[in-house]
């Protein structure tokens, strides 16, 4: 249904009187498209591992002082994924190849601001990892694990024989860790894994003390336990189910590698992952009645009501504050699209320019390297809502 918003105007002719009047222009997009198209659509894994993330608990949910999301947190949708996962040569296990997908979290407790070093520093990854069958996931976890345990053997001069296989008791069936010393003192790693149907769990943490290592990925994959359970259904199909939402978005200018979410229609607990803090974003999204969200260029939450995506703007605009964003210029002649600048976590990256714009029950959000990028995204998502929203 369109939503028959006017288009902006700019400066044209004069009257009779001399006075200067607006006549309707075209806002200004840049090479960007606002025709609807499913071009850069994810393929049918990489959607069931969006889907799959709709289960997968939060960060937060598992541990509260991992408030910081890393890279790693996402879905998962092929062999390539594994091994960065692991560490370790994926491809040398022969079962590995018969991974279809699946999703991780993945966090520190890093403060940006702080001063915080880097041995200070505890971080977990948690998920599920879906495998064809489940003979072939049970086939797939023993060789992982003990890879695992290899390969940090043979790591630096570190006294090797801190480096343990063992079950972990109170986890689920099956459950195996390995842990070894940190290379700071008074901390340890852990990673530990388990196979549920044709699921294999997965939990690791680095630099966390002795005492709450074990707990919390025993805690990890318990939830985990839970997550692939209530996701049985998820599975790879060529179906586009929500391709019309997806078209909503601006489509990309050109065809490089995809991250996370780009291309795809996710829920709001999956897409909630890849903020700093999921908890508060998930929040929002659930507060805001929001049921799907897509990116592309952009991304475009879909609310409950008009009001509910009013209000899902002005929480974006807050947080950016929060974080040290100062507003900028709205497009010209899209006032409604509100811009603000920022800088990078560590202060070290280059700044960044997000744009937000609220249009019936859909919330619209842009980035770009420079302003005007981010500007002409915003402009290009507007007309392509108001178009055919």
């Amino acid at each position: 249904m369109a939503i028959g918003i006017p288009l902006v105007a700019g400066l044209a002719a004069c009257t009779v009187d001399g006075a200067p009047v607006r006549t309707p222009i075209e806002l200004d997009t840049g090479s960007y498209s606002a025709t609807l198209t499913d071009d850069d659509a994810s393929g049918p894994k990489h959607r069931a591992a969006v889907a799959l993330g709709e289960f997968i608990p939060l960060r937060t949910e598992l541990d509260p002082r991992i408030g910081h999301a890393t890279i790693g947190s996402g879905p998962l949708s092929s062999i390539e994924n594994l091994s960065p996962l692991y560490d370790v040569d994926v491809k040398s296990i022969p079962e590995n190849a018969a991974f279809e997908f699946g999703f991780t979290a993945s966090g520190n407790n890093y403060a940006p601001g702080t001063g915080m070093d880097l041995d200070e520093r505890e971080s977990l990854r948690t998920g599920v990892l879906r495998y064809t069958d489940p003979a072939t996931a049970r086939a797939a976890m023993d060789p992982t694990i003990d890879a695992i345990a290899t390969r940090w053997k043979k790591m630096d001069d570190r006294d090797r024989a801190d480096v343990q296989t063992k079950p972990l008791t109170g986890g689920p069936d099956g459950a195996v860790m390995v842990r070894q010393n940190n290379y700071y003192p008074d901390g340890v790693d852990v990673r530990a894994m388990a196979v549920s149907g044709r699921d294999v769990l997965y939990a690791e943490v680095y630099g966390y003390s002795p005492e709450t290592a074990e707990a919390t990925v025993r805690r990890s994959l318990i939830a985990q336990k839970k997550a692939s359970d209530a996701s049985r259904d998820i599975a790879v199909v060529d179906e586009y189910e929500n391709r019309d939402f997806f078209t909503l978005t601006v489509p990309y200018l050109k065809a490089d590698d995809r991250y996370m979410f780009e291309g795809s229609v996710a829920g709001p607990r999956a897409f909630a992952t890849k903020f700093h803090d999921d908890k508060k974003s998930l929040t929002a999204f659930t507060d805001a009645d929001v049921d799907l969200i897509s990116e592309r260029s952009t991304v475009v939450y879909r609310a409950g009501t008009p009001d509910k995506s009013s209000g899902l703007r002005e929480f974006f605009l807050a947080a950016w504050a929060d974080g040290g964003a100062k507003a900028v210029p709205s497009p010209l002649d899209l006032s409604s699209a509100k811009c603000m600048q920022g800088e990078g976590d560590t202060g070290s990256d280059g700044p960044w320019f997000s744009c937000a714009v609220a249009v019936d029950r859909y919330l619209a959000t842009s980035e770009g390297d420079t302003l005007e990028d981010a500007q002409q995204k915003i402009a290009a998502q507007y007309t392509l809502l108001t178009k055919f929203g």
